[in-house]
């Protein structure tokens, strides 16, 4: 959020192993978080980090013509 980690969570692991000859392995997830921010204009970001010795990328979504399209979906609560 707003080019920082968030302090509290907002952290999900997936595993999806390319073993067994099993290429472009795909893994569902979803995860959520609430924070609580000053008036303003903020910015968010869903990242993907690749923790694996020679890994050469991982996708965290397909694009428009895709099954696999991500969402991103922000509620405003104004108090």
């Amino acid at each position: 959020m707003d080019g920082s980690l968030v302090a509290n969570g907002g952290y999900q692991r997936v595993i999806a192993a390319n073993t067994g000859g099993v290429v472009n392995a795909i893994a569902g997830w979803s995860t959520s978080l609430v924070v609580t921010v000053a008036a303003g204009s903020h910015t968010f970001a869903v990242r993907r980090w690749v923790n694996l010795a020679g890994a050469v990328n991982a996708t965290v979504s397909g694009n428009n013509t895709s099954p696999n399209q991500g969402a991103l979906n922000v509620i405003v609560l104004k108090l």
